[in-house]
Formats: structure tokens, C-alpha cells, sequence
């Protein structure tokens, strides 16, 4: 008997791209593969009027600070998430220091940070939980995959590039290896009273690979001890 195949959220979330395009997104995985859903696309990204008000904006904006700003936001963001998905049950606890560190990173009432915890506690129920796929090297890393544009004083738009280098458990052992996928996607970061944070998180299913190189990406050979899919489960933590 074919052993029942676990799915898990790698990063996830429905939310809207910025501007008058709508693009939602929802970006998960499965053991033997990628399951990349609900990609719906509309409209443009504006016209000239938002342009000549995000030239005026950078020039008031410190480029320089605000790109080390995101750059920190970046950090927090996967320092968090990947403490989360390696004992995914602590998402259950909506008062507990990993959940309260990351709703602190989103505006209030973040639509995607809730969608986010809600599949998380998902994984939790089904003995999901992700680790390195080796020592060393963290299992999600997000960072700047282009130019960030200033919208406003308080609000600014960057491109993003999400690598991923996991190992995928249900219990005590490994159903799934990714030595390497990369999705590209777009941010939104608005600024408040304690600095700032995210307004959105988008992960595209329709771009195939990151505009950028990451210059500091390890070289991580395949590990032939982990099981490609569901059939060949083995190791443990």
C-alpha cells in the first residue's frame, strides 16, 4: 500500500499585489513535488501619476537607511518564519514570543501573517515540520531582488527573491529533500511608529526563477541519504 503522500506550507498567504494589478497568490508544496495554486492576474501596475509621486517620495526618503531598513526586515522576517516551521506547533499558541515576534513584523490584522499561521498550525496537525536541508545554511532565506521604489514617505515596494534549501519531516523522518527552488516575489513595507514593516508578502507561482544571483549562495550537493519522495522514506532528525 502506497504510504499517504503529506503536503506542506512552505510560505503562504492569499494577498494582493500593489497597485491596480491583483495578482493572489497561495504558495505551498508537496512531498514529491511542487503544488503551486491560486494564481489570478489583472490590470496594470498604475500609470504615470504614481511614478512622478514616487520620484518626489525618494527624494525626501534616505534610500541609502531605508534599503539597510528592509534589508533588517528581510532578516527578522526569515529568522522568524524558520523557527516557526521547524516546531510548527508553537504557531497554536496566539500569545507565544515566535507568533507575537512575527505579527510585530506585519501591519495589524495582516491578512497574510494570519493565512500564514493558519497553515502553519496545518502542518503542525499533520506532524509537518522543516529543517535545514544541511547544516549551516538556513531552510527559507529572503532577500532584495532589485531596486526597492519609494511610494511615499511611509510606504515602499521591493522585489523579492525567496530560496529555499529544506528538509521536510512528518514525525521522526524525512519524506522530502529540496536542496534548492528560488521564487520570486514582491513586497510591500509600510513604516510606523516602531519602524518598518510589511503591508504584503507575495510569493509568485509565475515567474520561474529570481532577476538576481545571490553572491553569497552556498554550493549544497544533493544528498543521496534523502528521499526524493513519499515512496522512500527514511533518516530522522
Amino acid at each position: 500500500m502506497r504510504p499517504e503522500r503529506a503536503r506542506v506550507n512552505r510560505e503562504a498567504g492569499p494577498t494582493p499585489v500593489s497597485g491596480d494589478r491583483r495578482c493572489w497568490t497561495l504558495f505551498a508544496a508537496g512531498v514529491a513535488g511542487a503544488l503551486l495554486l491560486s494564481v489570478a492576474c489583472s490590470g496594470d501596475d498604475g500609470g504615470g501619476d504614481s511614478d512622478a509621486a514616487a520620484d518626489e517620495a525618494s527624494s525626501r526618503l534616505d534610500t541609502d537607511r531605508v534599503h539597510d531598513q528592509i534589508v533588517r526586515l528581510l532578516a527578522d522576517y526569515d529568522a522568524v518564519v524558520n523557527q516557526i516551521i521547524a516546531e510548527p506547533e508553537v504557531a497554536g499558541d496566539p500569545s507565544g514570543p515566535l507568533v507575537e515576534q512575527y505579527l510585530d513584523l506585519f501591519e495589524p490584522d495582516s491578512e497574510f501573517a494570519g493565512q500564514a499561521l493558519e497553515t502553519w498550525r496545518a502542518n503542525a496537525a499533520d506532524g509537518i515540520s522543516i529543517a535545514p536541508y544541511t547544516e549551516g545554511h538556513p531552510a527559507n532565506l529572503t532577500r532584495l531582488d532589485g531596486d526597492i521604489e519609494v511610494v511615499s514617505d511611509d510606504e515602499v515596494r521591493f522585489p523579492t527573491c525567496s530560496e529555499f534549501r529544506q528538509l521536510v519531516y512528518r514525525g521522526d523522518r524525512v519524506v522530502e529533500g529540496l536542496p534548492f527552488m528560488e521564487k520570486a516575489g514582491e513586497s510591500v513595507a509600510v513604516r510606523g511608529d516602531g519602524g518598518w514593516v510589511f503591508r504584503r508578502r507575495d510569493v509568485f507561482t509565475d515567474v520561474s526563477e529570481c532577476a538576481t544571483d545571490n553572491p553569497d549562495a552556498p554550493d549544497i550537493p544533493e544528498r543521496p541519504d534523502v528521499p526524493d519522495t513519499a515512496e522512500d522514506t527514511a533518516g530522522g532528525r
